[in-house]
């Protein structure tokens, strides 16, 4: 018989939208920004989307937030990130992001009932 591999933070994988998800918490996010488009705020919706830049040491770094979209008030490309638990690898993409990242990334977290926005980094590349 075959059995399911389990993921290892407990994440379930969930089948919605015509697509699979990572985590109930990705869907939930998802979700919310689908009404934020519905609502004027977010426009053209991409998930996945593989961001390239440098890091502090001047290395390169791949970092692929679960999603992109364009905010409406000021027509500027932002990120979304559903984190349920930050891993060692997260914290080091996050502090590169602070630096050099491609645009805001807005990190949402807690519970997939109640998703938050727990942190906006804004890079430094655009203060």
């Amino acid at each position: 018989m075959f059995k399911r591999k389990k993921n290892k933070f407990n994440a379930v994988k969930t089948l919605a939208h015509g697509r699979l998800w990572s985590s109930k918490l990705e869907l939930k996010v998802y979700e919310m920004l689908l009404m934020m488009e519905r609502g004027g705020k977010f426009s053209e919706i991409k998930c996945q989307v593989h961001c390239r830049f440098k890091t502090e040491d001047h290395g390169k770094i791949i970092m692929i937030p679960d999603f992109s979209a364009v905010d409406n008030a000021t027509g500027k490309m932002v990120y979304i990130e559903a984190k349920g638990f930050p891993t060692a690898s997260w914290k080091r993409k996050k502090k590169a992001w602070a630096i050099n990242g491609p645009g805001i990334l807005y990190v949402y977290g807690g519970s997939y009932k109640s998703p938050l926005l727990i942190e906006t980094i804004v890079p430094k590349t655009l203060e």
